[in-house]
């Protein structure tokens, strides 16, 4: 709609080709409409979990064994609780601050699942039973009392106090929790949780550049911006400086770029490895596709904080979203 060039139309394909080669191919193909490219994949995270190893040292926990389950989750808060004066757990899932953005949601369901549109993208999903178990499994952590509905800033400035031990969102908060925790306490990070026995599926956040000129001179020059960005110098800098991941994972291991500063920065290592089961944040068609996303995220937030019955929750919220949908 809004006029975006294919960008591996409006480039010579050997310069295309070239350019992306070694790039990893399930972000590249998350700018794709078809069989042409709109959106070259540049800055990328996944969620990660944050934690306090002295936190979970003080609380009779391991620090080499981070939760790797959502049941786990449940019982270290616990145990954090009980031990320690600090908070277990937050997460910028869903809750004050979060707005329409699902992608964290979605995470968490994927991992149960479950999905929030079918795969034609004509229907939204939120009915479904392992959709709905996904949420359940937030009430869950609320009612037990380790998951407040808190806002970033304040989950952040409980973590650089040391009061707070795990905390759920994107790994481009890696470097200010860095900062926060230097002399303080020592920051870890772990892979999201998954569901039993079966793997997480993180999905991303994240940009892309797209080129909108019709001028063949300025496509040619966004061609060159957009080479830079996305290059082996260009990732080093936004990785080193932010904490996204480099989409060219080769880097990680040479010295001439990012090998000294990962060695020196190992959080990065998780998020990296997530990269092999990332799954694509889904997006809904129509210009209605914030308001389906804002349904689905005040229909969890009330299903998950408040009192009402989950399942209820979310079955009216599918109503109502797909309602929205283009050709209801």
């Amino acid at each position: 709609q809004l006029g975006a060039v294919p960008i591996d139309q409006a480039v010579p394909q050997a310069d295309w080709d070239a350019h992306v080669e070694g790039m990893v191919p399930s972000g590249l193909d998350l700018g794709k409409v078809g069989d042409k490219t709109y959106a070259l994949a540049y800055t990328f995270s996944t969620p990660m979990v944050f934690y306090n190893a002295d936190l979970f040292r003080e609380a009779g926990l391991d620090p080499d064994q981070p939760p790797k389950t959502w049941e786990e989750v449940k019982d270290y808060a616990l145990t954090i609780q009980d031990k320690t004066e600090a908070n277990g757990f937050a997460g910028g899932i869903i809750g004050v601050q979060v707005g329409p953005y699902d992608w964290l949601l979605q995470s968490v369901i994927l991992s149960n699942g479950g999905s929030v549109i079918n795969d034609a993208g004509t229907a939204v999903t939120f009915d479904r039973p392992e959709t709905i178990e996904a949420v359940a499994m937030l009430r869950g952590l609320k009612d037990a009392g380790v998951y407040g509905n808190i806002s970033r800033g304040e989950a952040l400035e409980s973590m650089a106090a040391g009061k707070l031990a795990m905390y759920i969102n994107s790994s481009a908060l890696q470097n200010h929790l860095l900062s926060q925790a230097e002399g303080n306490y020592e920051l870890r990070a772990a892979q999201m949780p998954g569901f039993g026995e079966r793997p997480a599926s993180p999905t991303n956040s994240g940009s892309g550049l797209v080129m909108f000129s019709q001028d063949p001179v300025k496509q040619r020059a966004a061609w060159e911006l957009m080479k830079f960005l996305t290059s082996e110098r260009g990732y080093t800098i936004i990785t080193s400086k932010i904490g996204y991941l480099p989409l060219r994972t080769a880097i990680v291991d040479d010295p001439e770029y990012l090998k000294d500063w990962v060695d020196a920065n190992p959080l990065v290592r998780p998020n990296l490895a997530q990269l092999e089961r990332m799954e694509p944040w889904r997006s809904y068609p129509g210009t209605s596709y914030r308001q389906v996303a804002a349904t689905l995220m005040e229909a969890a937030e009330q299903a998950v904080f408040g009192d009402g019955d989950v399942a209820e929750i979310m079955q009216g919220a599918q109503a109502r979203a797909q309602a929205m949908m283009p050709g209801s």
